[in-house]
């Protein structure tokens, strides 16, 4: 829909792969809001600042190689990274600390 707006056909594959952001993201918002809720923002600030960086890592490396889709890259590592380092500042259990 959006492709035929712009009348851009190559918008359809941009898209679907930017959409998986949305799936990896909603893995970890459970955890995110677990730590918003016991305020320790410290935490978040951590895993925010991480995932950050490192998507940006991998989007200024894939565009000065002069890969395309940098930008969408960029995202999804971001959305990949904070899910997976979010259940590791997470108390599983009481009692258990990781």
């Amino acid at each position: 829909m959006v492709a035929s707006f712009y009348n851009e056909m190559r918008l359809t594959f941009l898209l679907k792969l930017l959409s998986a952001s949305f799936l990896i993201s909603s893995i970890g918002i459970t955890q995110q809001a677990l730590l918003e809720r016991k305020l320790e923002f410290t935490k978040l600030a951590k895993v925010e600042i991480a995932a950050t960086l490192f998507g940006a890592v991998v989007g200024i490396t894939l565009a000065f190689s002069g890969r395309g889709l940098s930008l969408v890259f960029q995202a999804l590592s971001t959305a990949l990274v904070s899910t997976i380092a979010f259940p590791f500042f997470q108390q599983l259990a009481p009692g258990v600390v990781v």
